[in-house]
């Protein structure tokens, strides 16, 4: 996911997959989202691609899960402040 920031500060914020468990949309997305947030730091005036990569743990699982999935809610939150992607 490539990321700017416009700002001549550095920012911190953490990135997050919407799994949109409530609504039930996606058990994959919740399951990314097992190990947490993913911290991000750009400098400023900073352009920066990140990747997002993290194993899963599907041992415990219940169910085998497999498949893809299309159109990923993203959510970046810093402090109080929150944007949904």
């Amino acid at each position: 996911m490539p990321l700017i920031n416009h700002s001549k500060k550095e920012v911190q914020f953490t990135i997050e997959l919407d799994d949109h468990h409530e609504r039930g949309l996606s058990f994959n997305l919740m399951v990314m989202n097992q190990k947490g947030v993913h911290e991000v730091t750009l400098k400023g005036k900073q352009k920066k691609v990140v990747k997002i990569v993290s194993e899963i743990d599907v041992s415990e699982l219940d169910s085998y899960i497999s498949g893809s999935s299309n159109s990923i809610g993203i959510i970046l939150k810093s402090g109080r402040r929150s944007r949904e992607l």
